[in-house]
């Protein structure tokens, strides 16, 4: 599988607005991170990491065709209205699915547990590989 694709990601808590992904063309992507973060936690700017990671994990479904996000009436339809979805239980349903895979993906990479371990240890050997090598040269 060869996928390229880019993201935009613009931060601005004092706009008011929806954070949300949104895509631009078949391969660009742009997410949006406002005030309604601010206002839904109350925790200040600490919460704009967690937004963020959400944010991602719509970006990861949508990329790899996630079950949930390959359902959401939102991807499904670039003009979708929300009063369309407001009458329509099974849209409503099908939003709740991704944002609930969303948050999925978002806690794989904020916990990624054994990876994050593993991948800390490999920058270490690296370095420890690298140490023993000048080292070497050194003598």
């Amino acid at each position: 599988m060869k996928k390229t694709i880019t993201v935009q990601i613009d931060i601005d808590t004092e706009v008011p607005g929806v954070s949300a992904l949104s895509k631009l063309s078949d391969d660009i992507f742009k997410i949006a991170i406002r005030k309604d973060v601010i206002d839904a936690y109350g925790d200040g700017l600490s919460v704009v990491p967690i937004a963020l990671t959400h944010e991602l994990g719509h970006l990861v479904g949508v990329t790899f065709n996630l079950p949930a996000a390959s359902r959401d009436p939102r991807s499904l339809d670039k003009y979708y209205s929300w009063l369309s979805i407001l009458t329509d239980r099974s849209k409503q349903e099908a939003i709740l699915a991704s944002e609930r895979e969303a948050w999925d993906v978002a806690e794989l990479i904020t916990h990624a547990g054994v990876q994050r371990h593993h991948a800390l240890d490999s920058y270490m050997n690296v370095f420890h590989q690298g140490f023993e090598r000048l080292s070497r040269l050194k003598r």
